[in-house]
């Protein structure tokens, strides 16, 4: 019997999906054939890991997307915040004026292009900012209806820094992380050397359980191509 086939033409889900309906076949047949099974097993080990490494990828930019959603929402509500402060600043009526005048110099603080800063600065920035509105500037926030606005403020923020978090978690996963074509030529090679000895090593020992297992093989070869 010759065993062959030509991997080029699948893609690495299809590659990786042959090569475990393979070891289902000569995973009980291990220990006999250990010489050529265990490069095989370790060559299919690498690319599922490799493969389950590439879905994260997927996640990571998933995750990448989600943030620069986010961090655009928070962004605006700050702008809305310089905004409305400002506009208050023009207000006729004096309590407000002064009310604004107040919150302008809490913004000062922390810097009135704080949106432009990167992720983790803008974030340690923002909550200080929020902080005092919040805590030492709540009277002049109702003064000037600017109360729920802060609060969307202060939410996103919060929906921010859990998708950051996530982020840097699967970062640090993710540095260990190698290409599945990278492993993929390995796992190819590993199949076509079982394929060609194979054969020959049931000839030469006659392993009854070899011989039940080849025919199996080429059915999987055949539906598979």
């Amino acid at each position: 019997m010759i065993l062959t086939i030509n991997l080029s033409g699948l893609t690495n889900a299809e590659v990786l999906s042959f090569a475990q309906s393979l070891d289902e076949l000569l995973a009980p047949l291990g220990s006999s054939i250990s010489v050529i099974y265990d490069p095989f097993k370790h060559a299919l080990v690498v690319c599922t890991e490799t493969s389950a490494d590439a879905i994260a990828k997927q996640v990571a930019q998933q995750q990448t997307e989600a943030l620069s959603a986010a961090d655009l929402k928070r962004d605006n509500l700050f702008r809305g915040v310089k905004y409305l402060t400002q506009a208050y600043l023009l207000h006729p009526d004096t309590e407000k004026q002064e009310a604004a005048v107040e919150l302008e110099k809490v913004i000062a603080k922390v810097g009135w292009q704080l949106n432009r800063e990167g992720y983790d600065k803008q974030s340690a920035l923002q909550k200080t900012l929020l902080k005092e509105l919040t805590e030492k500037q709540a009277e002049r926030l109702a003064l000037l209806t600017m109360t729920d606005y802060v609060a969307l403020l202060n939410t996103a923020q919060n929906e921010f820094d859990v998708l950051r978090q996530e982020q840097l978690e699967h970062e640090t996963e993710m540095e260990k992380i190698s290409s599945m074509t990278a492993v993929r030529g390995a796992l190819e090679e590993a199949i076509k050397d079982l394929f060609e000895i194979l054969p020959g090593y049931y000839r030469m020992t006659g392993d009854e359980a070899l011989g039940a297992v080849l025919p199996k093989i080429k059915e999987l070869i055949d539906r598979t191509v």
